[in-house]
């Protein structure tokens, strides 16, 4: 693997690559939408396709690809705008209360097998 390619990869640079190739897009396309839009459609993308880099590859993505956006864009660090913001705490969000509740669920499993068992 080439020092680029591996870069791209650290950096995840190669996030970007996958939703565009998923969602069949070019670069054209991409420079006419906008650009914080973009980042926010790529979270969940990416937090939709789960996984258990999904938390490490989300922050890549706001940081790195935010940056990349921003100087297609010319705008400043895309990932400080207000939606892209108030996206990052919902998905957050969820993602605690989801992990909560999967332990709940595993505590009430022992007391329902234990009344099996009598």
């Amino acid at each position: 693997m080439s020092k680029e390619i591996w870069g791209k990869r650290k950096a995840g640079i190669h996030i970007l690559k996958e939703n565009m190739d998923e969602k069949v897009m070019n670069l054209d396309e991409m420079k006419k939408n906008r650009p914080d839009v973009m980042l926010v459609n790529m979270l969940t993308w990416r937090n939709d396709k789960g996984g258990t880099r999904c938390i490490a590859d989300m922050q890549k993505i706001r940081t790195h690809v935010g940056v990349a956006l921003g100087m297609f864009h010319n705008s400043n660090d895309v990932a400080k705008s207000s939606i892209i913001v108030a996206a990052v705490k919902d998905q957050e969000h969820a993602q605690r209360s989801q992990s909560k509740h999967s332990r709940t669920q595993d505590l009430d499993l022992l007391p329902s097998h234990m009344s099996r068992e009598e």
